[in-house]
């Protein structure tokens, strides 16, 4: 009995109709159910570029096809081909190497969590409350609390700085709230007016 290879010539010649499916209305609002979800997963996990790409896919294809159900099944796939492509590539041939300032960076940070460890510890041992200041229970006086403070600073020079940043940032928004709380009353006078 010999083998005898299936005639793919008459399923090649063929020709397949899709203008039924690219046309039905049911199809349509299935692609656009998907593609809604799809994006409110990405709005859920903080991925911009997942929402970026899919928007970019579907208006680059839509100078190609003006057939809704082709734009929303081409942004679809192509946007998770292109985020799965891209999550394997980014971890491929990863390898951690640290310089010597992340090495000190992660001493410092060590140094930091050992003293807030014992600072835990020492508030959880004693819950008194402290007469010079009843907002926090701890067993150290105030004096205690600031030479400690002070202790901190000399160890941690960039503290002072970045501690200095966020009063000058604080200073600096400072009259565009002011402008924000002046046009909201103003809003709300004429708000009030239109009633």
């Amino acid at each position: 009995m010999q083998f005898k290879f299936p005639n793919f010539g008459k399923s090649l010649k063929m020709k397949y109709n899709f203008n039924p499916i690219l046309q039905n209305q049911l199809v349509l609002y299935l692609f656009l159910f998907m593609a809604l979800v799809q994006i409110v997963i990405f709005v859920n996990n903080n991925n911009t570029t997942g929402i970026i790409l899919m928007c970019l896919i579907g208006f680059l294809t839509s100078f190609f096809s003006k057939n809704m159900i082709v734009i929303l099944c081409l942004a679809l796939v192509v946007t998770s081909l292109l985020l799965k492509f891209l999550n394997k590539s980014a971890y491929e041939g990863f390898e951690e190497k640290k310089d010597k300032k992340d090495k000190k960076k992660d001493e410092n940070k060590e140094e930091t969590e050992e003293v807030e460890e014992e600072v835990a510890e020492e508030e959880n041992e004693d819950e008194v409350d402290d007469a010079a200041n009843s907002n926090e229970k701890s067993d150290k006086t105030k004096d205690e609390m600031k030479k400690q403070f002070e202790e901190l600073k000399k160890q941690y020079p960039e503290f002072k700085a970045i501690q200095d940043d966020l009063i000058n940032g604080i200073l600096k928004i400072d009259p565009v709230l002011e402008k924000a709380e002046a046009f909201m009353n103003k809003y709300s006078q004429y708000k009030i007016q239109k009633k």
